[in-house]
């Protein structure tokens, strides 16, 4: 396995104030959200970054997946990642759904698209215990 790329991100705080990535690119203030107890600040949180950087990744893969499947996707695609957490026991779970929207690509063609990008998408691959589905819209 050859490393292609590594990103550092560093959360400060004891309640993780502040959220930033070694290169400067990344530096946010971070909130806890009321329906966990929070104030509901302006930050964002764990859950956000994760389904943003998720449809980024998604969406990436999808296109690579696209080349080998030699299909073209709508520049005006767009891939929704909507990222639930849930408690289970003592511990949490995500359940996370995946909705691509405005492709040119329908029914069959779409679900191998989705299904191949799915096993491609590295953090797909990192969330193999996760609940996560994925659509076309």
């Amino acid at each position: 396995m050859q490393k292609l790329y590594t990103a550092t991100a560093t959360a400060y705080g004891a309640a993780g104030e502040k959220v930033s990535t070694d290169d400067g690119r990344l530096d946010l203030p971070l909130s806890l959200p009321t329906e966990l107890g929070g104030e509901g600040s302006d930050g964002t949180n764990p859950e956000q970054l994760l389904a943003a950087g998720y449809s980024t990744c998604f969406q990436a893969a999808m296109g690579i997946v696209s080349k080998r499947l030699e299909v073209s996707l709508s520049p005006n695609t767009e891939v929704q990642t909507q990222l639930e957490l849930h408690e289970n026991g003592d511990a949490y779970d995500f359940k996370i759904t995946i909705t691509v929207k405005n492709s040119d690509l329908k029914g069959e063609q779409l679900q191998r698209l989705l299904d191949e990008t799915l096993k491609v998408c590295p953090i797909t691959r990192a969330t193999q215990n996760a609940e996560i589905q994925v659509s076309g819209a």
